[in-house]
């Protein structure tokens, strides 16, 4: 349910295939077999006390996002601004490294680089405003970042 739910929210909402979602949870699984898992998996899910509320039709399955808070959603949302610097450096605190980095989700590599990708923009991008300002201590800070993520 966990892995269920976490793959959802990387798609923020937006709806994605059932059969997406399925080769993604159960690689290995025929499609049919690993469908019936999401189902009852689903259900399961329904029947929890849990504030995630999942929606499905039509082939489609997506997360309701509409009363979760998350730092993945905060990340993305930073992200997508980058005109204010002071809420890029929070970008850049609160980035720890890896998206769900206490799971292995074997799906979860093609989504990491891509948030990895965006927070070396955002550093990359601080580094040189900082050198335009003429900060040094701040440019090198975001440059030996630079230098350690990659």
């Amino acid at each position: 349910a966990r892995e269920l739910i976490a793959f959802l929210m990387t798609y923020k909402g937006a709806a994605v295939s059932k059969t997406t979602v399925c080769e993604a949870l159960w690689e290995e699984t025929p499609i049919e077999y690993s469908k019936d898992c999401l189902y009852k998996l689903m259900r399961r899910i329904k029947e929890m006390p849990i504030p995630f509320h999942i929606e499905s039709s039509r082939g489609m399955i997506k997360l309701n996002t509409d009363n979760i808070e998350s730092d993945l959603f905060l990340f993305e949302k930073l992200a997508g601004e980058r005109q204010n610097v002071d809420e890029m450096e929070r970008l850049v605190d609160m980035y720890s490294g890896s998206l769900f980095e206490e799971e292995s989700y074997g799906w979860i590599n093609m989504k990491a680089a891509s948030y990895d990708k965006k927070y070396m923009d955002i550093v990359c991008s601080l580094e040189e405003y900082y050198r335009k300002m003429d900060r040094t201590v701040k440019m090198d800070f975001y440059r030996r970042l630079m230098f350690e993520y990659s």
